[in-house]
């Protein structure tokens, strides 16, 4: 009786309006028994709350147990209050508060040894569109659903309530009882009406116990189906196709994984560079770098392309975790790995066809770390074009054609290391942890077809002819030279201008002979004359113009300069 004496309450409270009929809910355990029909005066629950002992197993001690009981009504009259329960709702819907009644029975308390101390109520209906609805003793909320026979239960925290399908025909109301000392039951619980019995959520404290599950229900085929059989013809073309398919071994080796630590090359601004010695230049910075996976397809048919001193290959570059955006934070993000190489001619050969040779570790690294930090500098210059031209812009009219804005790749400096103990490649030689190194880059799409080379390092001028696609973006390239040779006070400029319309890779840094001061910096491709004869050689333009930069005399100018005198 402690079962309906506390949810019966609950239950006329909720739907006042309602003729709920009290004689007709039912009590049911967690096996589905029908309480009712259990003798009075004979503990049910005693039974099982009793174990054996520890020390003597012929003597049974008590155990505290929860039990799972359900308060039961009639499908009719569940099905008559969810039409109550609707009319209400289209009549403008309204909030309803609970207040409990505390219970104490110390007759059932002595006879059981528990007592009832917290309370989950659960509405639902096992056969037909349900509105479940939780009880605590708190205002956290309840989840209220329509679903085809469900039953709702509670976890063991505070996520929500979850379905599972009920084994009768009937709608019901769980209850949860504890066995302790004497205390009252949910205090005071918060229900609410729906505006629509179809969805409601709201979140609510859950017990631990789950109601048990039921066998599921066969699914009933759809009418609609019609099961043909499959074309013998291609079924037949598909068992020989897909019985002789075999592993292509080759593929698989073609594709090689590392285990990588990546180092990203940063973007700073000239201004930090000149005012922070630590950003001189591009370093391996251990604290900015991360782990990750990295495969290669290194077979021939795969490469994307080949410089005179680099190959270029598809990849995919997983980082761990991920950054936030930008480079690497998609898993398997897809990229560009880069190798130097030198080529190998058979014996007595210094020309034709060749294969690709790759460095030892101790000489590729450096000239990775080379090339990492060219594009480095090349993206602080360019940055340095691009405040001059902004600022120009704020200060004087806009120019009668558009401004290209174009970017150099994200990159950066991956390494890959030996697998176990590293072995020395000669005896007597010290040992080297790396295995192979990689400067990985931002994927430029379109293929061969988008790349094109606009200014070579051995010129300042565009590379393309007029009538060529790209001339336009070379011509403002041309442009960005003469404001970083004239920012720089004639000492540096970018040249090796490629990549598409978009994104820009593998630059140059030219430097003037005073910079280098007789060492070799920023590599091969560093051709000193280029800077020198920068005025001689470069054609001013629309953009110069505008920019209102210096003119210098064009070729032309000074040959007829030079015929006049």
């Amino acid at each position: 009786m402690i079962a309906l004496d506390t949810i019966l309450p609950k239950i006329a409270a909720f739907c006042s309006g309602f003729d709920w009929r009290d004689d007709e809910f039912v009590v049911r355990d967690a096996k589905w028994v029908d309480l009712s029909k259990h003798p009075a005066g004979e503990p049910y629950f005693l039974s099982q709350c009793l174990q054996a002992g520890r020390k003597d197993s012929k003597t049974m001690v008590f155990k505290t147990k929860q039990f799972a009981l359900m308060v039961v009504a009639p499908q009719a009259r569940w099905l008559e209050y969810e039409n109550w329960a609707e009319q209400l709702a289209e009549n403008g819907g309204r909030t309803l508060v609970v207040q409990s009644a505390a219970v104490e029975d110390d007759e059932f308390l002595q006879s059981t040894a528990y007592q009832a101390t917290t309370s989950r109520v659960l509405i639902q209906s096992a056969q037909h569109t349900t509105t479940p609805t939780g009880l605590g003793n708190d205002d956290s909320g309840l989840y209220s659903q329509s679903a085809p026979r469900t039953l709702t239960g509670f976890g063991n925290d505070d996520s929500g309530l979850y379905s599972q399908s009920a084994p009768q025909m009937k709608s019901t109301l769980a209850t949860q009882s504890a066995p302790q000392t004497k205390s009252t039951l949910a205090t005071q619980t918060h229900m609410a009406v729906p505006a629509t019995s179809k969805w409601t959520h709201v979140r609510t404290e859950s017990s631990s116990r789950a109601l048990p599950p039921s066998p599921p229900h066969k699914k009933i085929a759809p009418t609609d189906v019609v099961l043909c059989s499959p074309d013998r013809d291609n079924l037949k073309a598909a068992l020989r196709s897909g019985g002789i398919a075999n592993l292509n071994v080759k593929k698989v080796f073609e594709k090689q994984n590392e285990t990588i630590h990546f180092y990203p090359i940063p973007k700073r601004p000239l201004t930090e560079i000149l005012r922070n010695e630590d950003y001189r230049s591009f370093t391996l910075d251990a604290a900015e770098s991360w782990v990750g996976q990295l495969t290669v397809d290194v077979s021939h048919d795969g490469m994307i392309g080949m410089g005179g001193f680099k190959t270029a290959h598809p990849g995919w570059l997983t980082l761990t975790p991920p950054p936030v955006s930008g480079f690497g934070s998609a898993a398997r993000h897809e990229i560009v790995a880069k190798r130097p190489f030198h080529p190998v001619y058979p014996q007595g050969v210094s020309t034709g066809p060749f294969k690709i040779g790759r460095f030892p570790v101790a000489d590729e690294l450096p000239k990775l770390f080379r090339e990492a930090n060219v594009l480095y500098w090349a993206s602080s210059l360019l940055q340095l074009t691009y405040d001059f031209i902004d600022c120009r812009l704020a200060s004087y009219c806009p120019p009668p054609f558009p401004i290209p804005r174009v970017r150099f790749v994200e990159a950066g400096l991956a390494l890959a290391f030996v697998q176990g103990p590293a072995v020395a490649s000669k005896p007597g030689s010290k040992t080297c942890p790396i295995r192979v190194g990689y400067l990985l880059e931002e994927l430029i799409s379109g293929g061969d077809d988008a790349f094109i080379k606009f200014i070579h390092n051995t010129d300042a001028n565009p590379l393309l002819e007029e009538l060529d696609y790209g001339y336009d973006l070379a011509v403002f390239f041309s442009f960005t030279q003469h404001v970083q040779y004239v920012k720089t006070g004639g000492l540096a400029f970018i040249s090796d201008y490629q990549g598409s319309t978009g994104l820009l890779t593998d630059p140059q840094i030219l430097t003037d002979p005073s910079v280098s001061g007789g060492l070799d910096i920023f590599g091969d491709g560093n051709i000193e004359v280029v800077v020198t004869m920068f005025e001689a050689q470069h054609t001013c333009n629309d953009y110069c113009e505008w920019a209102g930069l210096e003119k210098y005399p064009s070729r032309d100018e000074t040959v007829e300069t030079k015929d006049s005198a």
